[in-house]
C-alpha cells in the first residue's frame, strides 16, 4: 500500500501582507512558522505559515511599534488609547492549529473569519465571511473561539471588539 503525505501551508492573509513598490524602501522583514512535528524535523523543516509582517512567536505587548501599527491598520478610527484584541499568546497557537486542520482537509483557498472578543478577552462569536471549505471553517471557527485573547482597549480602558482572521490557504 502506498502512502501520500500531503503538506498543508499557510499563508497570512491580507491582515498583514504587504506589496512593495519601486520606490518604496526594502520589503519589511516576513516571518514564517515552521512544523513542530518530529516526523519533518529536518534541515528541510517544512513551514506551516509563512509571509507574515507579524511574528508568531510574540504576544502584541511584546510587537515593535511597527508591527503594532501594522496591526492597528486594519481598524478604523482606533484613538491613540485605542488597542485592537489580539491572541494572548501570540499568532503561533492559532496558525498551528490551523495547519493542523488545512493538513487533513487539504483545502486551498481564501479563509476569512470574524471573531467577536469581549471585554475580558472571551472570544463570544465567530463569522464566517469567506471559505474554500465548509468542514475547515467550522474547525477553524472553534479554534478560534476557544483560544484566549488580549481584549481591545477603548480610551484606555478594556472593551469588546471585532478580531480578524485572514489566511490564504494552500498545499504543497
Amino acid at each position: 500500500m502506498r502512502t501520500t503525505t500531503a503538506i498543508a501551508t499557510v499563508l497570512v492573509g491580507s491582515l498583514f501582507c504587504h506589496l512593495a513598490t519601486a520606490d518604496e524602501t526594502p520589503a519589511p522583514k516576513k516571518y514564517s512558522l515552521k512544523a513542530l512535528d518530529s516526523t519533518f524535523a529536518t534541515p528541510y523543516s517544512w513551514k506551516m505559515a509563512t509571509n507574515s509582517l507579524i511574528p508568531f512567536d510574540k504576544t502584541y505587548a511584546e510587537l515593535s511599534n511597527e508591527e503594532r501599527r501594522l496591526v492597528r491598520s486594519q481598524y478604523e478610527g482606533m484613538g491613540e488609547l485605542d488597542e485592537p484584541p489580539f491572541p494572548k499568546n501570540g499568532l503561533a497557537p492559532l496558525y498551528r492549529a490551523v495547519a493542523d486542520g488545512q493538513q487533513r482537509r487539504l483545502a486551498e483557498g481564501d479563509l476569512s473569519i470574524i471573531v467577536d472578543i469581549d471585554s475580558t478577552g472571551q472570544a463570544t462569536k465567530a463569522a464566517v465571511y469567506k471559505t474554500p471549505d465548509a468542514a475547515l471553517a467550522n474547525y477553524v471557527a472553534g479554534v478560534l473561539l476557544k483560544h484566549p485573547y488580549k481584549p481591545g482597549v477603548c480610551d484606555g480602558k478594556p472593551c469588546s471588539m471585532a478580531y480578524p482572521f485572514r489566511v490564504k490557504l494552500r498545499t504543497e
